[in-house]
């Protein structure tokens, strides 16, 4: 068998082939084409090219009312921190936290508390219990463990109309002090765009984490989840042999897993874009360069932590997002045991995570 791939025409591409065994009659058990394994195979490319764009295609994904290219974005100071304005939309920036703790366009919150730096997540089968592999190690990173001191913010504007943000916090998880230095640097365009570069420093003497990545809040609406990346169900790096790369289509609530008690469930590897969405059309659109893991879920990762069953684990209206530059092992392949292969953690050191979110239509 052979074919032409027309890497000509789609240079930023990656090009797969996909094999897959299916039911050829329907049963008791399954239906006829119901899939019973498939197989992807990367096909060698032509070499790297630099995107021309560097959000991948994904759609028809638009800011709205396209600004014009002379449009300069107003700050203006207040109480709190800075208000920033644009061509229908408008974000504050909180003093106390350097984030953007809200972005509106045409007057309704679309989307707040923008890259808080994250160590942490929902309790998994490798640390849920006293005793188990990671307990005592990553109980440090919990909320109510970690303290987050801001130590410089700088606002200015930037070329292009837009407004760059630099900000340096330091981080102390319970029984260390001197726990992590994130650098988050943040520029929001007249586009609606916010690009966002963080670089991570934790102490190598915390020995690993659950997680390395940033964390916001999507108001309520946007149920729609779009998302090319490894899939249809949960990935980790443990857990994704049977994972093949795609763009899939799901909603929010089906990204929760009802594991009894409540644990880590519907995180995404090798992610390139996600996309969430309304019925009315409103998109809010995720997406990197370098592939990485992320979650939406609409209960918190203390709502997680906190609830004993299924029916006691609150569901907001609101989606909470995660971004991981790195993400540990869920315990996928440890047959009955809680032990986290050493292949599967996230050794504390040195991270660098960069995305763009879109806010469009």
């Amino acid at each position: 068998m052979s074919f032409d791939v027309p890497y000509d025409r789609h240079k930023t591409a990656d090009f797969r082939v996909e094999f897959s065994v299916r039911h050829a009659a329907g049963s008791d058990f399954a239906d006829a084409g119901e899939a019973i394994a498939w197989y992807q195979f990367p096909l060698a490319g032509q070499g790297v090219t630099f995107p021309d764009d560097p959000v991948p295609p994904c759609g028809d994904l638009r800011s709205g009312d396209s600004p014009s290219s002379e449009e300069t974005l107003r700050l203006e100071e207040t109480p709190s921190g800075w208000r920033i304005a644009g061509s229908g939309f408008e974000a504050e920036l909180d003093r106390a936290l350097g984030v953007f703790s809200c972005i509106r366009v045409d007057g309704a919150e679309w989307v707040r508390d923008v890259a808080i730096p994250c160590f942490t997540r929902p309790h998994s089968g490798v640390d849920g219990q006293e005793g188990w592999a990671r307990n005592r190690a990553w109980r440090r990173f919990a909320p109510d463990a970690t303290v987050r001191s801001l130590r410089s913010l700088q606002v200015e504007p930037a070329e292009a109309g837009r407004i760059r943000v630099r900000s340096v916090a330091a981080f102390a998880f319970d029984d260390h002090e001197n726990g992590a230095v994130v650098e988050t640097r943040m520029c929001l365009g007249p586009d609606r765009r916010v690009e966002v570069d963080m670089i991570f420093v934790v102490d190598p003497v915390l020995g690993d984490l659950p997680r390395v990545g940033a964390a916001m809040v999507v108001e309520a609406g946007f149920e729609t989840l779009l998302y090319w990346g490894l899939g249809p169900r949960e990935t980790y790096p443990d857990r994704k042999i049977g994972a093949r790369l795609a763009v899939f289509q799901t909603r929010v609530t089906d990204s929760h897993f009802p594991f009894e008690p409540p644990s880590e469930c519907g995180g995404r590897e090798e992610t390139r874009w996600f996309r969430l969405g309304d019925e009315t059309g409103r998109q809010v659109l995720f997406s990197s360069a370098i592939p990485f893991h992320f979650d939406a879920r609409h209960s918190s990762i203390g709502d997680y932590r906190n609830a004993t069953h299924d029916r006691t684990l609150i569901r907001r209206e609101e989606t909470f997002v995660h971004i991981d530059a790195a993400h540990a092992g869920i315990g996928g392949d440890m047959g009955w045991s809680t032990f986290l292969d050493t292949r599967d953690r996230v050794p504390a050191g040195a991270y660098r995570l960069s995305f763009s979110i879109l806010l469009g239509s």
